[in-house]
């Protein structure tokens, strides 16, 4: 009976999973962010083990940086990453006396003052939206907690009313 909870069907924890997902894409753009390339990729996971489901979300390391912010530093952050992001968000850098700056000097230089500044300022706090949009969706766990409660209830009255027709059929 300890490997019968593995069975149940678990598409409400795909169901909630996405709305989660959803809310965080949401919570980005509420603060006017817009998560792309890496940033855009995270995935959740439903594991099984020691009779127990967990849902795990899994982020790029760079989600750290956004979600806590970056106090002032001696290291600059990757000028390839800042490349990528001005890549991916069609940034055209503004031309100085006539010339308008190469992707790679433009990236260059918002790692200096990033190195310089940190950002999220005043206080290198940052965002915390995933941390956020986790509290905003207790109560879509609650609920999933409350189905997955149910399933587990209904399997183990099957498991029970089995082994009763089990034991009348044995005695007869």
């Amino acid at each position: 009976m300890a490997d019968t909870y593995q069975n149940i069907d678990i598409t409400s924890l795909f169901d909630v999973s996405k709305q989660i997902a959803d809310l965080i894409r949401q919570n980005y753009l509420k603060e006017g962010m817009m998560p792309q390339g890496k940033l855009a990729n995270f995935t959740w996971t439903v594991l099984y083990e020691n009779n127990m489901y967990q849902l795990q979300l899994s982020l790029p390391k760079e989600w750290y940086w956004v979600e806590f912010g970056r106090n002032p530093s001696a290291k600059m952050p990757p000028v390839s990453a800042i490349e990528q992001w001005i890549v991916a968000r069609q940034l055209v850098p503004k031309a100085r006396n006539g010339k308008v700056p190469s992707i790679k000097s433009t990236a260059f230089a918002i790692a200096k003052k990033i190195q310089k500044e940190g950002f999220y300022s005043p206080n290198h706090q940052g965002k915390h939206v995933i941390e956020k949009s986790l509290n905003e969706a207790d109560p879509l766990v609650e609920k999933l907690c409350s189905i997955i409660t149910e399933k587990m209830n209904a399997q183990v009255h099957k498991e029970i009313v089995s082994v009763f027709e089990d034991l009348k059929t044995f005695s007869k």
